[in-house]
């Protein structure tokens, strides 16, 4: 009884979802219904409250070729982030135990409260930072909640979910690379299903990390696993994003150096998927067509790198795609070091297009785009609003770290996505992916701190003593598994 029960709920909740898709792709003007039946949707509790962010992403981010015109996006993205926030609360609330403030959202907490204070101070627009501190502070508090409130075998049941979701954008994307549709942003570099490549390649960038780093951890990696990696890492050089595919590169690198170093044990141990006949086979073909390949690969590459003949080296190329972009805030920097000029502020504050609430003439909306987050928090921010978001990423990742190579490689790959185009404090588009991906990764972190604080796991040759535990996040995957052991988690 309790299964068919499980069963009917789940069939209700995808017809219910499927509907907020089909809604939003095929009617003209119900984007904003498709919304507010997400928001609504994220009162069920925190598994559907990070579905509810996910899917606006994705309903945000559509390329517009595809489904009919959205409505009032960004009114519809508030009306979802209020609807998780107020499930975070009615939880903290009501719940038998009062855990409002959680010792994992304190960091969190507390450098979103320096936002806002710094925007009441510093900001010439002072409504349009306060709305951009609030909604990303509720917005990632809340994250880090719902995904700290499951437990393993739910967290891993849902972290699956997004995994699949993100494989699913890619095969619905690969039919178009045949089509106009897929080119549609620029006529060269290839976005997808969704709405721009800046957006698709860092999206196949962040799914590549996440999949290259649960091959490390697998014994026996799934060929599945193995074919959605390499056709990650295909998609991002067809989309010409190039930050995409060097914060692809460093994140796992540094993650796997990173974890080899904390665990202090042999390769074998840390990542038994280097050992896989698998993936040893894989590397040898990929290596037998890059050679046949050539010149043509050697082409693809440079084209890649220099931007269709637009720089002549890798240095060149970055000053090309985001110099501009520095040289405008570096006045801005000189002229307030230690305050900076305003959160979420243009470096031209004329040049903002506010968006407003035609009824109390809120700010709703005010897109600003900056590339290389560290010269951009030093300018909106000032060196000692760089400080604390320095110090915020380092806490951060400093707990991810102990969860294992998968959640750190994507942490880094979401961190490093910011030195092309700064959207770690944006809850819209990119940024909001990032975040509900890098609050997984932190949970797994909490939950391998607990497991080394009881004592459940020495593994690693030690390294639980280290303060290293097992890989908690899917741990419960049998090696060539996809899915969670049957009989051992929920299906959420």
């Amino acid at each position: 009884m309790i299964l068919k029960a499980h069963m009917a709920g789940a069939a209700v909740e995808a017809a219910l979802l499927g509907s907020v898709v089909a809604i939003r792709v095929s009617l003209p003007g119900t984007g904003d219904l498709a919304y507010l039946m997400l928001g609504i949707y994220a009162l069920w509790g925190p598994t559907q409250s990070v579905k509810a962010l996910a899917l606006s992403f994705v309903l945000n981010m559509l390329n517009p070729g595809i489904g009919a015109e959205g409505g009032s996006e960004v009114v519809g993205r508030l009306v979802v982030v209020a609807g998780v926030v107020a499930s975070f609360f009615l939880r903290a609330v009501f719940s038998a135990k009062s855990d409002l403030v959680h010792k994992g959202i304190v960091p969190t907490l507390l450098l979103g409260m320096m936002l806002i204070v710094h925007s009441v101070i510093v900001s010439p627009e002072r409504d349009v930072s306060l709305l951009k501190a609030t909604l990303w502070t509720l917005t990632t508090v809340a994250l880090l909640r719902a995904w700290s409130r499951l437990d393993d075998n739910e967290r891993e049941g849902l972290a699956q979910q997004i995994f699949r979701g993100l494989v699913v954008l890619m095969l619905l994307s690969l039919p178009l690379l045949a089509s106009p549709l897929g080119y549609l942003r620029n006529d060269t570099g290839f976005q997808g299903v969704l709405n721009h490549p800046q957006v698709f390649g860092p999206a196949m960038a962040l799914l590549g990390a996440w999949s290259c780093g649960r091959i490390l951890e697998s014994r026996r990696p799934p060929w599945s696993e193995l074919a959605v990696l390499g056709a990650s890492i295909v998609l991002v050089v067809l989309s010409e994003a190039r930050t995409a595919g060097f914060a692809l590169v460093l994140g796992v690198t540094i993650a796997v150096g990173v974890v080899w170093v904390r665990a202090r044990a042999s390769t074998k141990v840390v990542l038994p998927g280097l050992g896989s006949q698998r993936v040893r086979s894989v590397a040898i073909l990929a290596v037998v067509l890059i050679v046949l390949g050539g010149a043509t690969f050697a082409e693809r590459i440079e084209t890649y790198i220099m931007k269709r003949g637009q720089a002549t080296s890798l240095a060149g190329a970055y000053e090309t795609s985001r110099g501009r972009a520095i040289e405008k805030m570096l006045p801005n920097i000189q002229s307030n070091p230690l305050l900076g000029s305003g959160f979420g502020i243009a470096s031209d504050p004329g040049d903002m297009v506010i968006k407003r609430d035609p009824v109390f003439g809120l700010p709703v909306g005010a897109a600003v785009e900056k590339g290389v987050l560290p010269v951009a928090v030093l300018e909106e921010l000032g060196l000692l609003g760089f400080v604390a978001v320095t110090a915020w990423i380092w806490v951060f990742l400093g707990r991810v770290a102990k969860a294992g190579v998968a959640p750190l490689a994507v942490s880094i790959t979401a961190f490093v996505l910011n030195m092309g185009e700064a959207t770690l404090f944006s809850v819209g588009g990119l940024g909001l992916l990032s975040l509900i991906i890098m609050s997984w990764a932190h949970a797994c972190g909490e939950a391998a701190e607990r497991r080394v604080i009881r004592g459940g796991y020495s593994s690693w040759s030690g390294a639980g003593s280290r303060g290293l535990a097992k890989p908690t996040c899917e741990s419960g995957r049998q090696d060539g598994q996809l899915l969670p052991r049957a009989g051992r988690s929920k299906r959420v």
